[in-house]
């Protein structure tokens, strides 16, 4: 995430014509949510103009949304003036500025796909959070079943047992704005080689198809969403998979 910003980018509007992937990602969340019984103070890592405030600012004490581009934590103030326990602070998610065991929850959603080597953020997430606090984190996932039949078709048999992340390729609008897609086993090992335990993974969006979006109302894609979330997790199906993870 250093030296990549979303400056001039507009993120809020990146949105716009996917709220199937937004409710997707969502439901598996507040499921996580049900789990977390400390409600003291949470870090929106990469946060942007805070897409995860009306869930977590109601729930939480305290709601920090650690953010690197200006741009978006202006938008940020704007959109969320009305809840009065958000903190906007500029920061990246390798050098967060904040004490030693502070938070009872980190979130790094729709943002380790920017990063080439994620074990330095997840070495700091660690470091942050309280003794048993959690972390959900959200991978871009390299080995969804379109990918798969895609290395099928071209002969790559040992696509999905290859750990290193693929690139996907930059942003039209910023350049600096790499994309990856990481394999969530290699997310796995990082967070338990940093002293993570693992306690949920779900597979999401796992109908991420333009044309079943076309067809399909979204309320029938969610509820089906809901159905195949806990089942496809088992073998990270969809184009995301979240991870619910606690510090030992």
């Amino acid at each position: 995430m250093k030296n990549t910003s979303y400056e001039d980018f507009p993120y809020d509007k990146f949105w716009q014509g996917r709220d199937y992937e937004d409710r997707s990602e969502k439901a598996a969340f507040l499921n996580f949510l049900k789990l977390i019984k400390k409600r003291g103070k949470v870090i929106d890592i990469g946060g942007g103009f805070g897409r995860y405030v009306p869930i977590c600012a109601p729930r939480f004490k305290e709601y920090i949304i650690a953010e690197p581009s200006e741009e978006l934590l202006n938008l940020a103030k704007k959109k969320w003036k009305n809840f009065k326990n958000i903190k906007y602070i500029k920061a990246f998610g390798q050098e967060l500025p904040f004490k030693k065991n502070d938070f009872d929850l980190a979130l790094l959603i729709r943002v380790i796909h920017h990063i080439e080597e994620p074990q330095e953020v997840i070495k700091e997430v660690y470091r942050v959070l309280k003794p048993k606090g959690f972390f959900i984190i959200e991978v871009a996932n390299k080995i969804h079943f379109l990918n798969r039949i895609r290395a099928f078709l071209r002969g790559d048999f040992n696509f999905k047992n290859n750990l290193e992340p693929i690139k996907i390729g930059e942003s039209k609008e910023n350049k600096n704005i790499v994309i990856l897609n990481h394999h969530p086993k290699k997310i796995i090992s990082i967070l338990e080689k940093e002293g993570f335990k693992v306690w949920k993974i779900v597979s999401v969006s796992n109908f991420r198809l333009r044309f079943i979006k076309k067809i399909i109302p979204i309320r029938v894609l969610i509820f089906f969403e809901r159905i195949f979330q806990p089942l496809f997790s088992r073998i990270f199906f969809g184009a995301s998979i979240m991870i619910l993870a606690q510090k030992k």
